[in-house]
């Protein structure tokens, strides 16, 4: 596989870096300054996130941060409506729409056939390295997520309170990516299904919370279109490939602790994501498979309540440390693995 493809490959299937877009593994919430981890019967919960992320690099085997790519990076802003609702004293439904503005610019290499020459029986093959500049953007759509959580357990003051959870991630968002047009996906190509537990309690002036989820990663497509023109006849064509891809299963464990002052709540979350086997193939060609990987993610933030039903929060998530994600060619392993940074502004306010 060339240089050229193992960008595209890159910049196609983003499941962690970008599509970022969607569901979230299970992270420890921060701040978790609400009294409970779900809804009132008859309440409806409304949330508004802004989230601005930048990216580009991986950590290799030997847990050193590494360039995905020369040149290469990306962000990623992201706006999210979210609506929940308590169907019962326990039980709450919600749905989550991104509204996304993706950047992927840099630079990247490729090789380019410049023909043979024949001379005194021998035949010499004349090949170019090139650095080619990209700058990919697009808004739209990112992929829906639907969740559900039922509260098992609710137990006296100082005690933690246990919900389950369910989310399904549906492939809402355009996985098209266009060079010739310089247009990058919105969405992933594939959907996902999170399982988990998570949990939240309160000591004195100390909040924490917890979660533990396992994501079902199921295969999914993206296309890539590109432009030439015809040796002859000088005209511009278009043609597209197919890329599948099956990001690896992912465990993930989350732990936050708070503190709190009146309306003012300061804090820290660490997140543990370990990733199972994943593959890339094109068309009939034999998968490239991916190794497994961990990544631990820190998010410090603050929160304030202007009311005991709204909370305004404020964080940064940081990549901390990383050990085979991936292994192999970061070429080929870069979609599911890239780590980043973000900054997100969250409102939740309910009725």
């Amino acid at each position: 596989m060339k240089a050229g493809k193992f960008f595209l490959i890159i910049i196609g299937a983003s499941g962690l870096a970008a599509a970022v877009v969607g569901l979230s593994p299970a992270r420890a919430e921060f701040p978790p300054t609400l009294p409970a981890l779900v809804l009132d019967q008859g309440q409806i919960g409304t949330r508004l996130d802004f989230d601005f992320t930048s990216g580009g690099k991986y950590f290799d085997e030997s847990g050193s941060a590494r360039e995905a790519y020369p040149g290469f990076t990306f962000t990623d802003g992201k706006t999210t409506v979210g609506l929940s609702y308590g169907l019962t004293g326990n039980f709450m439904m919600g749905l989550s729409l991104p509204v996304t503005r993706r950047v992927y610019s840099g630079y990247y290499l490729t090789k380019e056939d410049l023909g043979q020459c024949y001379s005194g029986g021998t035949t010499t093959t004349y090949v170019a390295y090139l650095n080619v500049p990209y700058d990919l953007q697009k808004t739209g759509i990112g992929d829906v997520t639907l969740e559900a959580d039922y509260r098992f357990v609710q137990l006296p003051r100082f005690l933690p309170e246990l919900a389950a959870r369910i989310a399904w991630k549906a492939a809402t968002g355009s996985s098209a990516i266009d060079l010739d047009r310089e247009e990058i996906n919105t969405g992933d190509g594939q959907s996902d299904l999170l399982l988990g537990i998570k949990g939240k309690g309160k000591s004195g002036f100390l909040l924490y919370d917890f979660s533990l989820s396992y994501r079902f990663r199921f295969t999914g497509h993206y296309s890539v279109t590109q432009a030439y023109y015809d040796s002859e006849t000088m005209e511009k064509k278009r043609y597209t490939e197919t890329y599948h891809y099956r990001p690896g299963n992912e465990f993930s464990a989350g732990l936050g602790i708070s503190a709190y002052y009146r309306r003012l709540t300061l804090g820290v979350s660490a997140n543990y994501i370990n990733i199972d086997d994943s593959k890339a193939w094109l068309g009939n060609e034999q998968a490239i498979t991916m190794g497994k990987g961990y990544y631990i993610q820190l998010t410090p933030g603050a929160s304030f309540a202007p009311s005991p039903l709204t909370t305004i929060t404020l964080s940064l998530e940081t990549p901390g440390a990383g050990k085979n994600y991936p292994v192999n060619s970061p070429s080929i392993l870069m979609p599911f693995n890239l780590f980043y940074y973000r900054i997100s502004l969250g409102i939740e306010h309910r009725i």
